[in-house]
């Protein structure tokens, strides 16, 4: 059974994605059942997920030793052929209060992204520094918006796409520990 499409203004409802989109137009994607496979919209250059997916990419505890680094976290999405675009970074902080960053005393959290599993080289997203943290809060917030990243892939047959969160010590940085969190959506190849 084919998918009849049925345009209405912004909106298209058919199995294949209109040849002269206007930014802004949902696309109902369907099966050739007629079934709904995934809701996009067009932001001028991708067909996006209608809905923003938010993720925690891990944790780490950035020591307080000799340590230049702390041990990396990975986040394994399973995007079955489809590519990832992150919108926004988000990095955590938590230590002592009263500890001191500055320009020589600090962390750098990665947003690193590979395309699959064995990739040696990943592609620096997004990195967050410490160095404005104030001293006199536990907690600390810090976010990276509007990265509008497209994390593609070689081949639309690789189905998981692997986000790190890089901890890496600059000077006498305190010990502080890291939750690192995204919000992406993702992007149809």
């Amino acid at each position: 059974m084919g998918v009849q499409i049925i345009e209405n203004g912004l909106y298209i409802d058919s199995s294949s994605p209109p040849l002269s989109p206007k930014r802004g137009q949902i696309w109902k994607e369907r099966n050739v059942n007629g079934d709904l496979i995934k809701q996009w919209f067009w932001n001028g250059t991708y067909w996006l997920s209608t809905n923003q997916l938010i993720q925690k990419v891990g944790e780490a505890t950035g020591a307080a030793s000799s340590s230049n680094s702390a041990l990396p976290h990975y986040l394994v999405i399973d995007s079955t052929s489809n590519n990832l675009f992150v919108e926004e970074f988000t990095v955590i902080g938590s230590s002592n209060a009263g500890s001191i960053y500055s320009n020589t005393d600090y962390w750098n959290c990665n947003l690193v992204g590979f395309g699959s599993m064995g990739v040696l080289e990943g592609t620096l997203i997004s990195s967050i520094d410490t160095k404005n943290w104030t001293n006199s809060d536990t907690y600390k917030i810090s976010t990276a918006k509007n990265i509008n990243f497209f994390l593609q892939v070689s081949s639309a047959s690789i189905k998981y796409r692997i986000l790190v969160l890089s901890i890496v010590k600059n000077g006498s940085a305190p010990a502080t520990f890291f939750l690192g969190q995204i919000k992406y959506r993702l992007a149809r190849v």
